[in-house]
């Protein structure tokens, strides 16, 4: 049976450290081979690449994974020419190269710094393109692909594996997190592409694959119909006093891994929130809790056809919101930018100004709706933002509604109406989970009434 070839190519190592690429290369390696799968698979790689030499590659191993490593940067990912100086390759020229010879690719690792546009431009002739959007160190690319390859390796889809790598840098307090980005050919979902029996595969085509392994990731689990691990956990911890809703099949729905139920909503959850925001130190705190409890992020929306909550969604490679919300009824969607800041902040300064944490809340909402302005179909068709509008409304979320003078609201009611941007602390977020809360035991009590 024919194996996925991984080409591992080490770009200009030369002028890169050498000793760094020859371990992420015997990482990779290492983690192929403890994978039960690892019969599938066929690991190769090659070093000083040229231009002549990666097409050579190309042609001959027919990869399903190219993996570059070494040095990129705003000109372009580094080869070597003839006589072994750096040779920087453009983004389109990359992605003639890969679509001419490397006709069994389905997935392009751009392991090096600055590769955010060559991955931009692959994703047109690869399913799956990984890069990154800034400069990472020799430690955190080597982090990121021993995680990236372990999931791989494991048959996890290449969405999951990408967070993987990120989940890996993050345990490893690296600086570059955010710096992945994966990015697909129009009409893929990359939560839906695995390498698995030996051909890349769309899961959903997999004969009999009704339910994903033992210990598959939340998103994975919801895409194949079953209770995600934070909902069963939720609702041993405080059951639901909301009326249960009738759940199509999640996987039936789109971007069935962001879908959230409102009704799982708990006196639990607000509980853990209010602790959250007494603790938290940054929002990154709140963000992390956030993820895990998205209910607490629909209460205000409406969308009698579903919501949905996606976390760090990147808007090309300049920009990263922390959520996009979105809810979805007999008109269509409708798409809210959320930018969080502390829970600790406030949103004027003592003379009635805005503080320098709201001006730069806003000042990213707006940024995120000049991308749009340029990238709107864009976004529509390939980010899965069905109907955004370039102006799309934003939320704000600070501090929290002890610290705010109430002789600021007439000032902030009217930053609101002009911006166009919901301005709120984080006891908005409270205040529509009770209300959920209270309607609900209200209901429940009239129909015992009767």
């Amino acid at each position: 049976m024919k194996k996925h070839v991984i080409l591992f190519l080490a770009a200009n190592p030369r002028t890169s450290n050498r000793r760094q690429l020859a371990e992420e290369c015997a990482d990779i390696q290492r983690e192929l081979k403890m994978s039960p799968h690892r019969d599938d698979f066929q690991f190769e790689s090659r070093w000083a690449v040229s231009v002549d030499e990666l097409m050579r590659h190309l042609n001959e191993l027919a990869p399903t994974v190219i993996h570059f490593s070494g040095r990129g940067g705003t000109a372009g990912l580094m080869l070597e020419d003839e006589r072994g100086r750096p040779q920087p390759v453009s983004a389109r020229a990359l992605t003639m190269m890969v679509g001419t010879t490397a006709r069994n690719a389905r997935v392009v690792v751009l392991n090096a710094c600055y590769t955010a546009a060559q991955a931009d431009a692959l994703r047109a002739k690869v399913d799956c393109v990984v890069g990154m959007v800034g400069a990472i160190s020799d430690e955190a690319a080597r982090a990121f692909a021993i995680r990236l390859y372990g999931a791989l390796a494991n048959c996890r889809s290449v969405g999951n594996a990408v967070d993987q790598g990120v989940a890996a840098l993050a345990a490893k307090q690296l600086q570059e997190e955010q710096l992945p980005c994966c990015v697909t050919r129009e009409g893929i979902d990359k939560y839906q592409v695995s390498l698995e029996a030996r051909r890349a595969v769309n899961v959903r085509e997999q004969s009999g694959a009704t339910k994903p392994s033992r210990g598959a990731s939340a998103p994975e689990a919801i895409a194949h119909g079953e209770e995600s691990p934070l909902t069963a956990r939720v609702k041993v911890l405080s059951p639901s006093i909301l009326r249960p809703a009738t759940r199509p099949k999640v996987a039936d729905l789109p971007l069935g891994q962001f879908f959230v139920w409102w009704n799982d909503l708990t006196r639990g959850s607000i509980t853990r929130f209010q602790r959250q925001l007494a603790q938290a130190t940054r929002e990154q705190d709140v963000q992390a809790f956030l993820e895990r409890e998205p209910m607490m992020l629909v209460q205000h929306l409406g969308g009698g056809h579903g919501r949905w909550v996606i976390p760090r969604k990147r808007l090309g490679a300049e920009h990263v919101t922390d959520f996009m919300i979105g809810e979805r009824d007999s008109a269509g969607w409708g798409w809210q930018a959320v930018e969080l800041e502390s829970p600790h902040a406030r949103m004027f300064t003592k003379n009635g100004d805005p503080t320098a944490q709201l001006t730069h809340a806003i000042r990213q909402i707006e940024d995120w709706r000049d991308w749009l302005t340029r990238n709107a179909s864009y976004a529509a068709r390939d980010l899965g933002l069905t109907d955004v509008r370039p102006d799309l409304p934003g939320l704000v979320l600070i501090g929290r509604r002890a610290n705010e003078d109430p002789a600021t609201k007439n000032r902030l009611r009217q930053m609101m109406v002009q911006r166009r941007i919901q301005i709120h602390t984080y006891d908005f977020l409270l205040d529509n989970a009770r209300g959920r809360i209270e309607f609900a035991i209200a209901r429940r009590k009239r129909r015992r009434a009767r």
